[in-house]
């Protein structure tokens, strides 16, 4: 599998970007096909009147084609919890075996 990277952005710390790190590429683990490269972006815009602020994409290269995911949360944990999960369900839609996960 080629790297995950993380491009932590505003009010993001660096343990939540190993978190956000860790969950994607353990769902992209199981996948039968190589992965070129995934990259996340985390970030929590500064507007407290947001409900849920806290923003969570991935954009990850396979050969022929791109999946991305994108999430919204009150925190980052939040996001990246989402974030995992709407990934889960496009590798599932792939027929990976994510469907089992």
């Amino acid at each position: 599998m080629g790297p995950v990277t993380v491009r932590p952005g505003h009010r993001i710390t660096q343990a939540m970007a190993s978190h956000a790190e860790a969950r994607v590429a353990e769902l992209l683990s199981a996948l039968d096909e190589p992965v070129l490269d995934a990259t996340v972006t985390l970030c929590v815009l500064p507007d407290k009147a947001l409900p849920r602020p806290a923003r969570a994409r991935v954009s990850v290269r396979l050969r022929g084609r791109r999946i991305r995911a994108h999430a919204q949360a009150a925190s980052p944990h939040g996001a990246v919890e989402l974030l995992s999960e709407a990934l889960a369900d496009r590798l599932r839609r792939l027929g990976g075996p994510a469907a089992e996960g």
